[in-house]
């Protein structure tokens, strides 16, 4: 058994191995530990070997400590074939041991070493590992973490010769800078998390965001594979990392419509005129609009452009930037090929068609691609859209995506003022080439495909001149068509073909005050995908059914066996919001919307639990990313209604904000004017890096200025992520999470 004597000198050692440090300095040794410590000192040259006689000693009684010299234990069974004893304290000291030794749970009297202190920079996830010459490694900390931590880094130090292993006699003073250091797992395979868990346990990670469409289950009412997240959860707790599900909300909301697609922000269709014929209104409008040669057959003039369109050619990008192309095409005999041979802009394709006001088209197209495979979507067919006195208002896009011929539809709303656009081909800051064939306009205005019915947006009739409103049931019936949110999982990524989908009727109740062949006005809100991504459909947060199914989700998420204590919520890429009815009649801004659906969030959760982190995620709120655009709504069919930034002053300061920026170079000082930003508002907030060194590189320099630390950083790691750059950008994060002065080096693989 230690005697009280024993007990007074390994105390003494652990209180200096804080206090104090001796010896070499770190040039002077070889070693390469990531994260690298706060403070390692080599005390002297050379090395100590470690074979089957060495002992591990801890405090038994003590679960979690345990644990951790049972890991380590492992590690040296498994991975280099040295089984080591492990005994309890009571058994004695052998001569040559590693001891855990926890610095509270030591009990000493005062008088023999009072007012135990540790300097201001030691925290509970630190510790103190020192390797002496006489065959005795001590890992010291506050508790089971810090040892764990210990563990990680005494693993590193090992090295292999011929005859042992061999560890360095050092002396490591280590203490975490960021509270928070993780990973945010976005769709990955539950098996592909435990390996990256395992490789964030070597890098003294400590959260794992994880971002899963079971969050949602609603048919089954509860969490699907409930018992496979226990054991996910359970395993990374013991491993010190704590598990945050990752809850995609107002922008990101596949998980909400696939449930209720009548939650999905709508297209308002106010006032259409529709004609009574045979008792079924019928629009009067027809859904083609004429584009003139859309298949780019004709040239009657024979001067090698198709008629009805304008061709330009810019001799400094390139000789000839557009051409007909007799050899590819999807249909008929030709097609149109755009190129540019060298980065820069091409824009040589146009065709002007007129339009009304506040209505709905969709334009289909055939395209393939070749080149171009920088950052953003350089090769597209735009839609630029012109009031009467010629101003541009705005642009709508649909990228090309494919270097074969592939069907593509951008879906678009006209702005209030407009009443022209223009049909684009274009290759923006990039060089390459595409293809165009087969070209469809519609007017969607008059579709009855997708109609959202509930109890705040629903078909409403009336006559031409308002005086009279129709009543469903004793003046006209419906019988409805399909509704949906499409399945992206199932590649149904352009569900809006009329000729596919069955419209809602609208028949009219004989005896009724509707008149046979009357013209009616019916308005009414409808769901079009605006976005060139599906999953990027906004749910409407005037939508009383969208809180339901939210709020049924995390109710069986936070009542779970799974015991969270922290959310994030996307409130991300909020693209569309604004624009149908209920939204539009609400007159709120853009700002109101988002700061009333993160504060409806934060009041259900913390009703449920008072104790749960909400995090959100920052681009709506930050001016200098989307949140400061007040046009971005309208790129994606909703109106000006300011930006959404102002949000942030309405929301509580305990909600902890995601900042990401993944660009590689911060030309606009992004990065640093978000971290200032934030801090400004009184919020704490995480530095949210990608893959990129150089990203990772920005991030850590503006954390270094104590100003603009965060609470912590978190490595995005999305299952397309190029590897190996996938973990070097969790290697790189690590680092800088655990000390700010890390020293980002890119490793070869």
């Amino acid at each position: 058994m230690f005697m009280d004597k024993n007990k007074v000198l390994l105390l003494l050692i652990c209180f200096l191995l804080f206090l104090t440090g001796i010896g070499f300095s770190q040039e002077e040794g070889i070693v390469n530990l990531t994260p690298s410590p706060q403070e390692i000192v080599f005390k002297e040259s050379g090395n100590i070997g470690v074979d089957s006689d060495w002992t591990i000693i801890v405090n038994k009684s003590a679960g979690d400590e345990l644990f951790v010299a049972q890991e380590l234990q492992r590690a040296f069974t498994d991975n280099h074939e040295i089984v080591l004893t492990l005994k309890d304290f009571s058994a004695g000291v052998p001569s040559k041991k590693i001891i855990f030794y926890n610095y509270l749970t030591l009990t000493v009297s005062e008088e023999v070493l009072p007012n135990i202190s540790l300097d201001n920079n030691f925290n509970k996830q630190g510790y103190v590992l020192e390797v002496f010459p006489d065959e005795t490694i001590i890992i010291c900390a506050l508790n089971a973490q810090g040892l764990f931590y210990g563990t990680q880094t005494l693993k590193q130090l090992i090295s292999k010769s011929s005859l042992a292993l061999e560890i360095p006699i050092v002396k490591i003073r280590d203490w975490p800078n960021h509270k928070i250091r993780g990973v945010h797992f976005c769709a990955e395979e539950i098996d592909n998390i435990y390996k990256i868990v395992d490789k964030m346990v070597a890098l003294k990670m400590n959260t794992a965001i994880i971002e899963r469409d079971s969050w949602y289950d609603y048919g089954l009412k509860q969490i699907s594979n409930l018992s496979e997240y226990k054991e996910l959860f359970d395993y990374c707790r013991k491993r010190y990392i704590e598990p945050i599900p990752c809850v995609q909300n107002f922008g990101v909301s596949a998980s909400v419509l696939s449930e209720s697609p009548e939650c999905a922000e709508g297209i308002w269709v106010e006032k259409e005129k529709f004609n009574f014929i045979g008792n079924i209104a019928k629009p009067i409008i027809p859904a083609e609009i004429d584009i003139k040669n859309q298949d780019f057959e004709i040239d009657d003039d024979v001067d090698g452009v198709p008629d009805g369109w304008d061709f330009y050619t810019d001799a400094d990008i390139v000789e000839n930037f557009w051409d007909v192309d007799k050899n590819e095409f999807y249909l008929g005999s030709r097609s149109v090929k755009v190129s540019i041979d060298k980065p820069g802009n091409s824009n040589p394709l146009v065709q002007s068609v007129n339009v009304t006001p506040n209505t709905a088209y969709s334009l289909e197209f055939y395209a393939k691609k070749a080149g171009a495979r920088t950052a953003g979507y350089p090769i597209s067919l735009r839609v630029a859209q012109w009031d009467k006195d010629g101003k541009f208002i705005i642009e709508n896009y649909m990228p090309v995506k494919n270097s074969q011929w592939q069907r593509h539809v951008l879906n678009f709303v006209t702005q209030p003022e407009c009443s022209l656009i223009h049909i684009v081909a274009s290759i923006n800051n990039s060089s390459g080439q595409f293809w165009l064939d087969s070209l469809r306009l519609k007017r969607m205005n008059g579709s009855l495909v997708n109609v959202i019915r509930t109890k705040t947006s629903d078909i409403s009739i009336t006559s031409l001149d308002g005086s009279k409103k129709y009543i469903e049931g004793l003046d006209y019936s419906i019988k409805d068509g399909d509704m949906f949110y499409l399945d992206y999982d199932k590649g149904d990524a352009y569900p809006y073909d009329i000729a596919k989908r069955k419209q809602s009727v609208i028949s009219r109740v004989k005896g009724g005050n509707i008149k046979e062949s009357e013209t009616v006005s019916v308005s009414y809100d409808f769901i079009l995908q605006c976005n060139p991504f599906p999953w990027k459909m906004p749910y409407c947060p005037q939508e009383p059914k969208t809180y339901e199914v939210l709020f049924e989700s995390l109710d069986h998420l936070i009542n779970s066996s799974l015991r969270i204590k922290s959310l994030l919520f996307g409130e991300s890429e909020i693209f569309g919001m604004n624009r149908d009815s209920r939204c539009i009649k609400a007159g709120k801004s853009n700002a109101d919307l988002l700061a009333s659906d993160i504060n409806k969030v934060y009041s259900y959760i913390k009703g449920l639990n008072p104790n749960i982190t909400m995090i959100v995620m920052d681009d709506m709120l930050n001016p200098d990313h989307y949140g400061g655009r007040d046009n971005l709504q309208m790129v994606y069919s909703g109106r000006v209604r300011g930006s959404s930034a102002p949000a942030i002053n309405h929301i509580p300061k305990d909600i902890l904000i995601y900042s990401w920026w993944y660009d590689a170079k911060d030309t606009n000082n992004k990065i640093k004017n978000s971290s200032s930003y934030f801090k400004s508002k009184g919020f704490d907030y995480l530095a949210v890096t990608w893959y990129n060194k150089d990203n990772i590189d920005n991030w850590a320099e503006v954390l270094r200025q104590k100003d603009n630390s965060s609470f912590g950083m978190i490595n995005t790691n999305w299952p397309d992520t190029p590897k190996p750059n996938q973990w070097q950008g969790l290697e790189l994060t690590a680092g800088c999470a655990w000390n700010y002065n890390c020293k980002l080096e890119e490793k070869k693989k």
